[in-house]
C-alpha cells in the first residue's frame, strides 16, 4: 500500500464538513491594539479578576459563545451603545484571541497590584523613617 504524503488528502464535503471550525488566523497588530485597550479598560475598572474567571469558563465554549453573543447583539446595542460589539464577537470567537486577552489582563493586573504595593510601601517609608 502506498504512503499518503499529504497530496491526495480528500476536502470533506457534505455533513463532515457541517461542524468543521475555520483555522483561526493570527491577530493583525491592530487586533492585538484593539485588544490591549479592552485589558486596559477591565482592569482600571477594577474586574481583572472577574474577567479573567468569566474568559477561562467561556473558552471551551468561544464558538457557541459567540453565536449568541450574535443572536443578542441588537438587544444589547438598544441598552448600550458599543459600536465595537461586532469586533469584540469576531475576535472572541477564537480560544487563541480569548488567552490573548487573558494574558493581557493579567500582564495589567500584576502591573496595577505592583503598583498599589510600591504606593502602600512608600507610604509608610516615610511615616516611619527609622524603619
Amino acid at each position: 500500500m502506498p504512503e499518503d504524503s499529504g497530496k491526495n488528502k480528500k476536502k470533506k464535503t457534505g455533513w463532515g464538513s457541517a461542524w468543521a471550525m475555520p483555522e483561526p488566523e493570527e491577530p493583525s497588530p491592530e487586533d492585538r491594539e484593539f485588544l490591549g485597550k479592552l485589558a486596559d479598560m477591565v482592569v482600571k475598572r477594577g474586574l481583572g479578576v472577574p474577567a479573567m474567571f468569566l474568559l477561562e469558563s467561556f473558552k471551551p465554549f468561544s464558538f457557541i459563545g459567540q453565536q449568541v453573543a450574535v443572536f443578542f447583539s441588537p438587544m444589547v446595542n438598544m441598552l448600550v451603545d458599543i459600536k465595537d460589539y461586532p469586533r469584540v464577537i469576531r475576535l472572541l470567537e477564537y480560544r487563541e484571541n480569548i488567552e490573548l486577552l487573558l494574558t493581557m489582563i493579567e500582564e495589567r493586573q500584576a502591573i496595577k497590584m505592583k503598583e498599589k504595593q510600591d504606593v502602600s510601601g512608600q507610604g509608610e517609608d516615610s511615616e516611619h523613617p527609622g524603619n
